[in-house]
């Protein structure tokens, strides 16, 4: 599709996302520990070299040891939900704990690497996830 007319066509996403559904539907699996094993590999990025102030470490810390850690139903996907999928199959509470996760990696690890302006991004991504929600 890249490259071809259809990467601007509208009906060829909602296709694509109707045939992702319909995918899921027969290869989902529930997962019992995929929650704290996400938690559990946000904590050696805190315990990594980074500039977050020690102030939001320790938020960041509490808000991750107090997370609700429930079944999640695991499908194969990179998180692209286009127009045909349907509904928004993510859970709010499940979307805010992997931003915040994802906010983290993206910090430390632009910091390690000397990505400075990537550093940034994660840094307003900390701060976003942190305001988003009720932690």
């Amino acid at each position: 599709m890249q490259g071809s007319s259809s990467a601007d066509d509208a009906e060829t996403y909602r296709q694509a996302g109707a045939l992702l559904a319909a995918f899921h539907q027969q290869a989902t699996r529930v997962s019992h520990g995929d929650e704290a094993e996400m938690d559990a590999r946000s904590l050696p990025w805190l315990d990594s070299d980074h500039r977050i102030s020690p102030e939001t470490e320790a938020q960041l810390r509490r808000v991750i040891n107090s997370h609700d850690q429930p079944a999640t139903d695991l499908v194969p996907t990179h998180g692209d939900w286009q127009e045909g999928y349907g509904a928004d199959p993510r859970e709010v509470a499940a979307w805010a704990r992997t931003l915040l996760r994802e906010a983290i990696g993206t910090a430390c690890k632009a910091h390690q690497v000397g990505d400075v302006l990537f550093e940034q991004q994660g840094h307003r991504m900390i701060e976003q996830a942190l305001a988003a929600t009720d932690w």
